[in-house]
């Protein structure tokens, strides 16, 4: 799922955004994000969006512009969570950068971190040119399963150049097991709630199907 595909994305102006770059830290139950979007134009209003992940809660989150940090008010469709800049935007003004920066708490050892992204089009300068770096460093014994990302043995970090960003990127090895986070609806989106509900229905009824069957055979 990449930025733009949202129905605020339709409504806003399509504002080409020139540069993104995107860092990630994970150590221990952690992630850090550090997010930095470069607009070729003035975009006007700005929104950003995010897609929940299980076992991944994000928050709180920093936007600033210019050095500044930017007020913005969030709003939840889930899975998506958007957030609305809602500061005043100098119309005479040519470009203009946003820093995002985040803490993703990590309930599980194989876990995707969520990246905020704008919902304006993100776009280079020639079609298919790779404007989008994400860097990643892990602890030891972690690594990245999506994207896909070169590992850079010297530095022990991952990277990747590529022409679209996507809205989080998968890490396996790394965050704290806590089983209880599949159980919590507001860190799987719902998803487990229904998992564990058709578990239990199965476990009931199956015992019981197998009771009946055998009673008719019997009867029979």
């Amino acid at each position: 799922m990449l930025a733009g595909s949202s129905l605020a994305a339709q409504q806003q102006p399509r504002a080409r955004v020139q540069q993104a770059e995107v860092s990630i830290v994970a150590i221990g139950a952690v992630a850090r994000v550090r997010a930095r979007y470069t607009f070729a134009s003035n975009p006007g209003a700005v929104s950003f969006e995010y897609l929940e992940q299980p076992c991944a809660v994000v928050g709180p989150i920093r936007l600033e512009s210019n050095g500044k940090e930017v007020p913005y008010a969030a709003e939840a469709t889930r899975p998506w969570m958007r957030l609305h800049d809602t500061s005043a935007v100098d119309p005479g003004r040519s470009s203009l950068g946003y820093s995002i920066s985040y803490d993703v708490k990590l309930a599980a050892t194989d876990v995707s971190v969520p990246i905020v992204l704008p919902t304006s089009a993100l776009t280079g300068t020639r079609r298919g040119e790779p404007i989008a770096t994400i860097h990643a460093m892990l602890q030891w014994n972690a690594k990245v399963l999506l994207p896909r990302m070169s590992f850079v043995k010297s530095t022990r970090s991952w990277t990747a150049r590529m022409a679209a960003l996507p809205s989080a990127v998968r890490l396996a090895g790394a965050g704290v097991p806590n089983e209880k986070c599949w159980l919590e609806p507001k860190n799987s989106g719902g998803l487990a709630g229904i998992f564990w509900a058709l578990v239990a229905t199965l476990a009931l009824w199956v015992p019981t199907y197998l009771w009946w069957a055998n009673r008719r055979r019997d009867a029979a």
